[in-house]
């Protein structure tokens, strides 16, 4: 073995055994939970862009082409929206796993709301304004109420700046209740953002 080998060989050994910048400090219970919860909007968020945007998608293109195909083109569009309204109802059960049963479940409810933890209890009007109302007074329907929320600006983002038409393509479609059942509202229920 040469030198060099050696001297990696060793440098690689030395960095395996040093503390990561993360492990440096151990984050708090609050930390801990306020990553999860941030993890799993995110992970949430973006399987609802993929899933419900890919559903519109198919609406829109039925919108805008040939007109003489346009009733057999939404068919076959609300056929391909199935599975993906069935992925983002899995995806919708993961994000409750993973906020109401993991890190946050640790912390005392208080401190997930108070202002001086991680402020959640700020969202109670929010949650109240969801259709069906919903709360922010437990972990459980906190966490329902982030659900819903992550989903309603990720829908309606896409129905506001991202698929003018997506009303429009739902409607061709004719999924608005699997949409909705999905995605706790459709596009045409969005408030300006």
């Amino acid at each position: 073995m040469t030198r060099v080998s050696l001297q990696i060989i060793t440098l690689a050994a030395l960095a395996a055994a040093l503390p990561g910048p993360r492990s440096a400090v151990a984050a708090s219970p609050l930390a801990a939970c306020q990553d999860t919860v941030s993890d799993a909007a995110i992970r949430l968020g973006g399987a609802a862009e993929r899933k419900l945007g890919a559903c519109l998608m198919r609406g829109i293109e039925c919108l805008v082409g040939d007109p003489a195909a346009r009733e057999a083109c939404c068919v076959q569009a609300a056929e391909g929206c199935g599975g993906d309204f069935d992925k983002l109802v899995k995806e919708n059960r993961k994000f409750s796993a993973r906020v109401g049963s993991r890190r946050c479940a640790a912390v005392p409810f208080a401190d997930l709301a108070s202002s001086v933890g991680l402020g959640f209890g700020d969202l109670a009007a929010r949650c109240a304004a969801l259709t069906p109302p919903g709360a922010a007074g437990d972990l459980a329907s906190l966490t329902d109420c982030l659900r819903l929320l992550t989903l309603e600006e990720t829908v309606c983002q896409l129905a506001s700046a991202k698929l003018p038409r997506a009303a429009e393509g739902l409607a061709c479609t004719g999924l608005e209740s699997e949409f909705e059942a999905a995605a706790g509202l459709v596009p045409g229920e969005c408030s300006d953002l």
